[in-house]
């Protein structure tokens, strides 16, 4: 039975519940993080840890409500080692429950809503196919709140397949990951601005390749460019590195995932054997 956090309770997921006026219930009022599992070890705690806390404080959440990297830390690794063979564990943080439905906060000393669970590991895959969605999200891709309805939309129209979203002929991301894309033998990704997540899977492949020969340079990336990649591959906490081998329908490359995605996806596992905020 897998095991769950609850405003400092464990206990059996399926037995705990969230106060319908919770903030994040009504109005997605919540930030969140995924943190990869990797051999049993928590991948970059202190980086997932940063991005929670700027996200919370755009959204003026109190600081004083928010875990430190200490008490989260704990979290997270009494979750992982409760759930043995997990992929990742997911940390939810919500402003808190208010006495009645309203929009603007009634306070800033609402009891915050703090729940934390894991996930399953991804299937391994030689690849994905993926369409490309015109993007629908709102303007603030870069705060990782809970609000996901604009990713929904693209992994909806995909019609069971991944998703590269684009907006006015750019490539941003994926409804789930960023994007990378192989043109020439030079790796290429979107730059993290306010149209993408700032994903830490993302900044890790950066600072592998740099170290790796295989050099990533941030830019904005046409539709264009994307039509004729070598590879395209995809970056997340829970896929870490995985290749587009068809985007809608036709082939990316040689229509298998390439060598130089296999090979980043081999380096960055060897850089999380040796994480050392796990």
């Amino acid at each position: 039975m897998q095991t769950g956090y609850l405003n400092g309770e464990y206990a059996p997921l399926n037995e705990m519940n969230i106060p319908v006026l919770d903030r994040g219930v009504l109005f997605a009022d919540a930030v969140y993080e995924v943190v990869p599992v990797f051999e049993g070890r928590l991948i970059a705690l202190a980086d997932h840890h940063a991005r929670l806390m700027r996200t919370a404080g755009a959204l003026k959440m109190p600081p004083e409500h928010l875990p430190d990297l200490r008490d989260w830390s704990e979290i997270m690794h009494r979750l992982a080692d409760g759930n043995p063979g997990c992929g990742g564990i997911y940390y939810q943080h919500s402003r808190g429950v208010e006495p009645a439905r309203a929009l603007r906060p009634a306070s800033d000393d609402l009891t915050p809503t703090r729940l934390g669970f894991a996930l399953a590991s991804l299937p391994p895959s030689g690849g994905v196919r993926a369409r490309l969605i015109e993007d629908q999200r709102w303007g603030r891709c870069d705060l990782k709140t809970t609000g996901l309805i604009g990713n929904l939309l693209g992994l909806l129209a995909a019609d069971g397949e991944e998703v590269v979203l684009q907006r006015d002929g750019w490539v941003t991301e994926s409804s789930t990951s960023n994007v990378f894309v192989v043109l020439d033998g030079a790796v290429h990704t979107p730059k993290a601005d306010q149209r993408i997540l700032h994903g830490i899977t993302r900044a890790l492949a950066i600072q592998v390749g740099a170290c790796s020969g295989w050099p990533v340079t941030e830019r904005d990336i046409s539709v264009d460019e994307l039509g004729r990649a070598d590879e395209i591959w995809l970056t997340s906490s829970l896929r870490a590195i995985s290749a587009v081998t068809h985007l809608d329908g036709t082939p990316v490359g040689d229509g298998a995932e390439g060598a130089l995605c296999r090979r980043a996806r081999e380096d960055l596992l060897r850089r999380y054997r040796t994480d050392s905020q796990a």
